[in-house]
């Protein structure tokens, strides 16, 4: 599954021909591998509704070649984007804000310093973190003393013309 902001995909066809003249455009996608549920150990619903860090759902279409599972957030993979040969579906942009979540909460729990930086920000010490039911963009985070501070993603496209990400230098 390509995890490359925002699918770069779609971003391609408009811009291909003008990123092959510039050397400094990045060629490359990050994808992770898609793996069975079975293959996992833990609670096989937790893992469909995406609520376990690391793992986002992957819904099985087989008239396009999608066996289904999550796809492994843990394991992402850099390749050069003319090994992709077509598209096999594209995420809904509902689909795509749920992706961003679970790419954030991914990276936001394996990095510890940046609650001690929120809990900095806010004023007090976190002591619960909590999902907004029926929003993949929202988490409310109670706070020591008693209040809370709801936190929203905001999704946005990348501005039109402008290569999603530089080459490494």
């Amino acid at each position: 599954m390509v995890i490359t902001h925002d699918c770069q995909m779609d971003k391609e066809a408009e811009a291909k021909a003008e990123a092959e003249n510039h050397s400094e455009l990045d060629r490359f996608v990050t994808v992770v591998p898609i793996v069975p549920v079975s293959w996992l150990r833990t609670d096989d619903d937790r893992l469909r509704s995406g609520e376990v860090t690391g793992y986002y759902p992957v819904l099985a279409w087989p008239e396009r070649g999608i066996a289904g599972g999550v796809a492994d957030l843990t394991f992402p993979s850099t390749i050069d984007r003319k090994l992709l040969i077509h598209r096999m579906a594209s995420l809904t942009d509902q689909a795509r804000g749920r992706l961003r979540l679970s790419l954030a909460r991914l990276y936001a729990f394996r990095s510890p310093e940046v609650g001690f930086e929120v809990e900095a920000a806010v004023g007090h010490r976190i002591l619960g973190v909590r999902r907004v039911l029926g929003s993949a963009l929202e988490i409310i985070l109670t706070l020591q003393g008693g209040g809370e501070v709801r936190l929203v993603l905001k999704p946005e496209e990348p501005k039109k013309g402008r290569a999603a990400r530089p080459a490494p230098r």
